[in-house]
């Protein structure tokens, strides 16, 4: 399966437009400023769980090592995302194709950061769904919900809003799932980015609050 992705991935690297290759620069940039907790990069919050001291046996010391991640939790790059700039209907901003692996983002899109955020994580987690990897999103759940708990006071409500039935499904029929490790993270770089809370989960749109 893997061999399949990468041979469609050289393909549309070899041949990819002017404005893909915008979109995948930004999405490469991105995920190096934004996403080193995605990426499992011991310079993140989950810097604990992916290094660990051990005494080197020739002198004793105590050193840092690192453990083996696998190679496609660590980049998009590596799960073979390509990225596509291509009409879509109206008032869809951004797609992620789980499936095929491709981010989608209409041509006016490709600089409205919030929304190629929005598919990152999308992608991102597509990859994590795999029940290999269920250690792992547990892992960026408890960093995240840490780490945000100190910075938004309000978070439990945001979590108990966004994640109550009769929001939930009004969210997932706008299309996909936005579960609250998507909600987590999409906060975190709000948070990064200067933007108002609720901006790369809702597209713009925080109804955080509203009755």
């Amino acid at each position: 399966m893997d061999g399949r992705f990468a041979k469609m991935f050289d393909e549309w690297f070899m041949e990819m437009t002017p404005q893909e290759k915008r979109l995948a620069e930004l999405v490469y940039e991105y995920e190096e400023k934004y996403f080193a907790d995605f990426c499992f990069k011991p310079e993140s919050i989950i810097e604990p769980f992916v290094e660990y001291k051990r005494k080197h046996p020739a002198n004793g010391e105590w050193v840092k090592n690192r453990v083996t991640l696998p190679y496609e939790i660590t980049s998009l790059a590596y799960s073979y995302y390509r990225m596509k700039v291509e009409e879509l209907d109206e008032g869809v901003g951004g797609m992620t194709n789980v499936k095929d692996r491709v981010i989608i983002i209409p041509p006016n899109n490709i600089d409205r950061k919030n929304i190629v955020l929005h598919e990152m994580i999308h992608a991102y987690l597509a990859v994590l769904c795999k029940s290999f990897f269920s250690h792992h999103r547990e892992v960026l759940f408890f960093c995240l919900y840490k780490d945000l708990l100190r910075k938004i006071p309000e978070l439990d409500e945001r979590i108990m809003f966004h994640s109550c039935e009769v929001n939930r499904n009004r969210i997932e029929r706008r299309g996909g799932e936005h579960g609250i490790l998507f909600l987590l993270k999409s906060l975190d770089l709000d948070l990064k980015c200067g933007f108002k809370l609720g901006t790369v989960c809702g597209n713009g749109h925080d109804e955080f609050g509203k009755q």
